[in-house]
């Protein structure tokens, strides 16, 4: 009987999900159009245009809603000494984490001009004073790389360009900005398919310290699992591409 009402009342949020996102589409479409504006999501304000798919499912309220619960449930355990967002775009993670009351320091990575542009407005917004923002894309070692954008309306597939097509950026490596040890940290990395050169470029940093590390992994999760398991993370949950890793 309990199984059957757990498994009524979960099909249940998820009927009332649903129908409150279709309100929420369609109120925004009527009463804005295609004018940006402000929307807010887990507390955090955004500067919106329904353009763009990130901006939109934020309006929405459901883009990655359980990463962001555990993310936040996590910090409020753990109270970690830095939360590095690894590929920020406008600073969903960067604000929502920045508004609550954190020590933290929150270090926010975003290589795309056009994402950094909105993700400082965000910053601006929220009146955050506890985040560094840095326009550079992360990787293995120092250097350049080129950088393709993507469409205005998918501004999260902004990526490091393998065939040399985009604008030139700076690389540098996690462990030569922050050389700390004995810490919590937690992090959170989505950068299209680099996650293995940004985690190389941070083996000092995960081997040295605790904490959680959250990684999206479309094509390289078995050995993403493989190469944060040599620096002593365990993989201890997993949603759709986001693997969440912890080490105590």
């Amino acid at each position: 009987m309990a199984s059957n009402e757990s498994r009524r009342n979960y099909f249940r949020r998820r009927w009332v999900s649903r129908l409150v996102r279709s309100f929420r589409k369609r109120y925004f479409r009527l009463r804005y159009g295609k004018k940006p504006f402000v929307a807010s999501y887990y507390g955090a304000y955004f500067h919106i245009d329904l353009v763009d798919s990130i901006a939109r499912n934020i309006a929405y309220r459901s883009l990655e809603w359980a990463q962001l619960n555990h993310m936040i449930r996590a910090c409020q355990r753990l109270k970690p000494s830095y939360f590095i967002d690894i590929g920020a775009n406008c600073g969903l993670y960067t604000c929502i984490l920045g508004i609550r009351e954190t020590e933290a320091e929150i270090i926010s990575v975003e290589p795309d001009a056009r994402n950094f542009a909105r993700l400082i407005a965000n910053i601006e917004l929220n009146k955050l004073k506890n985040v560094r923002p840095l326009q550079v894309a992360l990787g293995e070692q120092r250097g350049t790389a080129k950088l393709n954008s993507g469409p205005q309306t998918q501004t999260g597939w902004s990526k490091i360009s393998a065939d040399g097509i985009g604008y030139e950026v700076d690389v540098i490596a996690l462990d030569d900005l922050i050389q700390e040890t004995g810490k919590v940290i937690a992090i959170k990395i989505d950068v299209e398919g680099q996650e293995k050169a940004v985690i190389r470029g941070m083996k000092k940093l995960l081997a040295g310290n605790t904490g959680i590390v959250q990684v999206e992994s479309s094509t390289t999760r078995d050995s993403v699992i493989e190469e944060m398991r040599s620096l002593g993370f365990t993989l201890d949950q997993e949603f759709h591409f986001d693997l969440i890793f912890k080490k105590h």
